[in-house]
């Protein structure tokens, strides 16, 4: 798997998957214990490695505690750690419980395939940041006994963390001990193995959550239905597929007849159901060679980005317009129907606002832990700006001009983010997203809205780490 010299499955709470390939060479059952703290209940995973049959039963008896089930672990000899111990999985999580958390564990997983470089540094930073003199201070301050000869220095660990097959082996322990499952644990358990590969990020998540649901629609969709959809089906395929399932040969020749017919796909969507849309899309990127070629990047996390972003663009864009055009004759009936359609792009959109927000919303904590372990450094501020109007000739974007100079000459760091129909670059402290399409309101012909690419735009945000956010507009984009 990857060129992993040992491989295991740490299913939530169960160890079916471990088992099923304990007979393959390299394999240990392991399994991720949901436990809590009984202090304020914080939940907390655990995984521990290479266990028996008897150690799962005891382990899922104990897990409710997590001082019991540690104290178990221990008393057996089993290696665990502690995992993304920066996931606040139910609102619980505080300074005060990562401060029991480095007493009660002496590993520590600071590289998690699914959580982002920022998580996965601080709980490095944090470890690293330990002293002798801080422990006990903690330990008299917790009524806790810190566990281990030498409880200021953890051993650091890293785990994929996959739930879709996408990402296995995305991050890893190493070890230069090679010797076997027990030589290669033993180096962990004596600190002698350290984190390797990638971390996570809101891409990384976002996909995982399209996996798991692709997986679930081909596994429980019927045949026929998937047949109605061949191009997005295709597409879906090519890109998300964790099995790395083959086109059959009889689709691949119904595909490239279907492509031959340009007419039966063309722009005029009227009369056509959403799904037909859809796949109409799905047939205008198969078949836009120039754009696949384009598509430079090697990493699978950006390629899949990049081909949603154009597909969710164009049926945005499509139904957007559909909305301002039909907004006089249609009545009600039109518009709620473009309006339930927008929404349903929005929700099927959904896993990559919730990676986005998910990534983020520990920002509070996060400061809360830089404060309280001595690593707080000053951030410098970055502050991202958002309008419809800039290139206009009209009072607001002469001013919001005049704002990007004088904040260059203080020596802020202001970002003016707009779309227009110029193509996507940066230039001058304007950043300008090359729009999707543009179109009138029905009662101001003479004003033009510009339709961004949303999910650039949101991906674009979050790589820049912004600190402060400004809408000048009520538009497209400032909206």
């Amino acid at each position: 798997m990857k060129g992993m010299d040992y491989v295991t499955i740490t299913d939530h709470n169960s160890i079916e998957g471990a088992v099923e390939i304990a007979h393959l060479p390299g394999t240990f059952i392991s399994v991720e214990i949901t436990t809590y703290l009984p202090e304020n209940g914080c939940k907390l995973h655990v995984v521990a490695l290479n266990i028996t049959n008897t150690d799962y039963q005891e382990i899922m008896r104990l897990r409710k505690d997590t001082y019991e089930l540690s104290a178990y672990l221990r008393e057996k000899g089993i290696v665990h750690f502690l995992a993304h111990a920066l996931y606040d999985m139910n609102g619980k999580l505080t300074v005060d419980v990562l401060e029991r958390l480095v007493l009660i564990f002496n590993v520590f997983e600071v590289k998690n395939g699914a959580r982002s470089a920022k998580c996965n540094s601080l709980i490095e930073q944090v470890t690293a940041s330990l002293t002798e003199e801080k422990i006990y201070r903690l330990a008299a301050k917790h009524g806790i006994d810190p566990m281990g000869e030498t409880p200021w220095l953890k051993t650091l660990v890293a785990g994929s963390d996959d739930h879709s097959g996408l990402f296995v082996a995305r991050a890893y322990t190493a070890s230069k001990r090679g010797g076997g499952v027990t030589d290669f644990l033993d180096s962990v358990a004596k600190g002698r193995c350290w984190a390797a590969g990638k971390d996570g990020d809101a891409l990384t998540l976002a996909h995982s959550i399209y996996g798991i649901g692709y997986r679930f629609i081909t596994e429980n969709l019927q045949k026929n239905k998937a047949n109605s959809l061949p191009f997005i089906n295709t597409l879906l395929r090519t890109l998300i597929d964790a099995r790395g399932a083959k086109i059959p040969l009889f689709e691949k020749v119904r595909l490239s007849i279907r492509r031959c017919f340009p007419d039966a796909y063309d722009e005029d969507y009227e009369g056509r159901n959403f799904e037909q849309v859809l796949d109409a899309e799905a047939w205008r990127i198969l078949s836009d060679t120039k754009f696949l070629a384009s598509i430079s990047t090697n990493d699978m996390n950006r390629k899949v980005f990049i081909v949603i972003s154009r597909l969710v663009n164009r049926l945005m864009y499509v139904y957007t317009k559909r909305l301002t055009r039909t907004w006089p004759p249609v009545g009600i009936a039109g518009i709620f129907h473009s309006m339930g359609t927008i929404g349903l792009l929005h929700m099927l959109t959904s896993p990559y606002y919730v990676a986005y927000y998910h990534q983020h919303r520990s920002k509070t904590l996060i400061r809360e832990i830089e404060h309280r372990f001595d690593l707080t450094a000053e951030q410098p501020r970055k502050i991202a700006l958002f309008t419809d109007t800039l290139h206009e000739i009209n009072g607001v974007a002469i001013t919001i001009k005049r704002m990007v100079s004088t904040a260059k000459a203080k020596g802020l760091e202001l970002v003016v983010i707009t779309s227009g129909s110029g193509t996507t670059a940066f230039a001058g402290g304007i950043m300008n997203f090359q729009s999707v399409g543009e179109f009138a309101l029905p009662e101001y012909p003479e004003l033009k809205l510009h339709f961004p690419p949303l999910l650039e735009v949101l991906d674009y945000f979050e790589q820049e780490g912004f600190t402060a956010v400004h809408a000048s507009t009520p538009g497209t984009m400032g909206l």
